[in-house]
């Protein structure tokens, strides 16, 4: 299964089939239902809204100030691109999880409403997550052919190939993604017992139909989430062990572009390290699908099983709002960039603020 898999869809499956009754009938002696309700309620509405605060402006900064450094390099572009597909990603799942801000207005509309949501934004929210651990190992290999070939790299693979190559991809895991839209569709059924309306997900006959959607579901996103978390683990472990021996050859040199490429190369390495410690968890919980049966939705672990879900969740949208201060921490030149922006900012506004002055002036004195 999906390393992936049920992280999002987690965050309704189980709460809402129960509906927040007490009566659940989850048989899990690991986490009580109360502690699970209270992972899920902070998890969803709090934490996430919190990063969404501080991802947000950080990768619309990331993009500005990547875009000001120039698109034709190629390194550039895909750092751009990077922080679009984490933009992207922060942004739907703020609006999967938005029931909550809806519970506090319409609080029996709330469950309804999370499927909704849900349903309509689980498969996007996957294929950004793909696309961004498939933008990573791409950087992560790209870095490592520099430092094995600091000589040929430029020639390697040019820009608009490598803007061939990021637009397939992202283009290729929404597709991939698309087996949830066909999915699951809602249906509203009435509870004989309190005589109210629950909200439930069930199989579509188009998905149960066509042995392929499982296959592409369980196989070949498991094979794209462990390929890529392999690739950027080898690539970054190759590029540390071979830095040193690049850095003795540009100190050689004496060449300012390629103590900036040594700049850059900590930097990216940084960014891949940080990818792999957040990234960690979701193998590790890939790893126990596959290993204890009972860790499911509905097995016997099922609310430790949906709780480690939604933090996992967390961790993704940390690393998804984290590069930004990786950035500013091991670049001077993001940092040169960043403050020559707010710099022009500011020197706009003080400008737009003295023709102000300026305008009420004159239209004073005319008076």
């Amino acid at each position: 299964m999906c390393c992936e898999e049920n992280n999002f869809t987690s965050l309704t499956n189980y709460s809402v089939r129960y509906q927040g009754r007490e009566d659940n009938n989850c048989p899990d002696s690991v986490m009580t239902f109360q502690t699970f309700k209270s992972v899920d309620r902070t998890v969803c509405c709090g934490l996430i809204p919190c990063l969404f605060v501080v991802g947000v402006p950080a990768n619309i900064l990331n993009m500005i100030i990547f875009y000001r450094q120039g698109l034709r390099d190629r390194m550039n572009l895909c750092l751009f691109c990077l922080a679009f597909i984490d933009l992207m990603f922060l942004i739907v799942l703020i609006i999967g999880v938005s029931f909550c801000f809806i519970g506090f207005f319409l609080p029996k509309q709330e469950q309804f409403w999370r499927w909704i949501l849900t349903r309509h934004t689980v498969n996007f929210a996957y294929g950004f997550v793909h696309s961004s651990g498939c933008l990573t190992m791409i950087i992560a290999v790209e870095r490592w052919v520099c430092v094995m070939f600091p000589m040929k790299a430029a020639t390697l693979i040019s820009r608009k190939t490598m803007a061939i190559i990021v637009s397939l991809t992202l283009l290729l895991m929404q597709l991939l993604c698309g087996v949830y839209i066909v999915k699951e569709h809602i249906l509203s059924v009435k509870d004989e017992v309190t005589g109210e309306y629950l909200v439930v997900s069930v199989l579509t006959d188009l998905y149960l139909s066509y042995s392929f959607f499982r296959i592409i579901e369980n196989v070949v996103l498991s094979f794209i989430s462990f390929f890529t978390f392999a690739c950027v683990l080898l690539a970054t472990a190759a590029t540390v062990i071979q830095l040193h021996t690049a850095q003795s050859w540009r100190k050689s040199t004496a060449s300012s572009h390629m103590k900036g490429q040594g700049m850059l190369m900590r930097m990216l390495v940084a960014m891949s390290c940080v990818y792999i410690l957040c990234t960690a968890p979701n193998m590790a919980l890939g790893l126990a699908r596959f290993t204890v049966p009972e860790f499911r939705a509905d097995g016997s672990f099922c609310n430790l099983f949906i709780a480690t879900h939604m933090l996992s969740v967390l961790i993704i949208m940390f690393n998804s709002s984290i590069n930004f201060f990786v950035y500013a921490a091991m670049s001077s030149r993001f940092r040169q960039e960043l403050k020559a922006l707010f710099s022009w900012t500011e020197a706009g506004m003080s400008l737009k603020t003295s023709i102000s002055v300026t305008h009420i002036k004159h239209s004073s004195d005319s008076l």
